[in-house]
């Protein structure tokens, strides 16, 4: 249920800024950003389309060796370590609050020359998510079945998590407001791979999350936080309602806009580090979320 109270971790809260959000449906284009974490420097492309005749909003990502991460022109290696795509429909929600619904996502990792691959699938007859796996060794294969938990709430893929939480109209009122906080369900479209590339992740499909506002920068951004599982990322917004930094402190993951965006990234392929097997344990289906998939 989306709410506005009192964030609870402020920095110059009384400076109000006027700050523009885009409706989803106008939203096409593409943006790049310097990426760092513990294992590099890369460089971030995201493409996104609202595709109106489909009602469907999408949008590809890809990550790449950053050759030259000191300057902010285009340095892409042009050697892919990962990609994914995520679509999404627009709808509403319990008849008031629109919406994206996840439909499908397919994510793509490189590990020691090795390709992991996994495919998630809104089910909407059994209200769950069918995962499929595809790796080089047998632990990193096969398919199962996720309920949708119980429960109210927004559900958004991680990779789309901003334009997903933009379509509820969140960010514009908590923007006005000076003040706000939103429950969501993070659907983790990496899984189970993500989950092996950072620290004390939760080995889940679906992990709950609070979206809050969270003040202003020294440069009048706007900052929201989203915690879960004792985590913490920030997103930092430009006036324009443009996302311009995204901080993991726990991961020491820091992403931050370029003033150029990458086209024309070759497919190529790249190591990251190689994965620990983990057991997939299927969960059972029981009672289903049914809100997401009313009108």
């Amino acid at each position: 249920m989306l709410t506005l109270l009192s964030a609870c971790s402020l920095f110059n809260f009384n400076k109000k800024i006027e700050t523009t959000f885009s409706v989803i449906s106008d939203k096409k284009g593409s943006d790049t950003f310097s990426l760092s974490d513990r294992s590099g420097n890369f460089l971030v492309s995201r493409e996104f389309a609202f595709k109106k005749s489909t009602n469907e909003f999408i949008l590809k990502k890809s990550i790449s060796l950053d050759s030259n991460p000191e300057k902010k022109q285009n340095s892409a290696s042009k050697k892919i370590v990962e990609k994914s795509i995520t679509i999404s429909t627009s709808g509403v929600l319990k008849k008031t609050i629109p919406a994206l619904r996840p439909k499908i996502s397919q994510y793509t990792v490189w590990f020691d020359g090795q390709k992991y691959f996994t495919e998630m699938k809104t089910n909407t007859k059994t209200k769950s998510l069918d995962i499929t796996m595809r790796g080089p060794e047998l632990q990193w294969n096969g398919k199962k079945s996720v309920p949708f938990p119980p429960g109210m709430g927004i559900y958004c893929f991680f990779n789309q998590l901003v334009e997903c939480i933009q379509a509820t109209s969140f960010f514009t009122k908590a923007a006005a407001a000076d003040s706000g906080m939103m429950n969501l369900h993070i659907i983790w479209d990496g899984y189970p791979y993500l989950q092996e590339q950072y620290l004390e992740m939760p080995a889940e499909v679906f992990t709950a999350a609070e979206l809050s506002f969270d003040g202003y920068t020294e440069n009048d951004e706007i900052r929201f936080s989203l915690t879960f599982a004792n985590q913490v990322i920030f997103y930092v917004f430009e006036h324009n309602g443009a996302l311009a930094k995204m901080f993991w402190v726990s991961q020491g993951f820091s992403m931050i806009k370029r003033d150029s965006s990458t086209k024309d990234i070759a497919d190529d392929s790249v190591d990251k580090k190689t994965p620990t097997p983990s057991k997939f344990t299927e969960q059972p289906l029981d009672d289903p979320l049914a809100d997401p998939f009313e009108e």
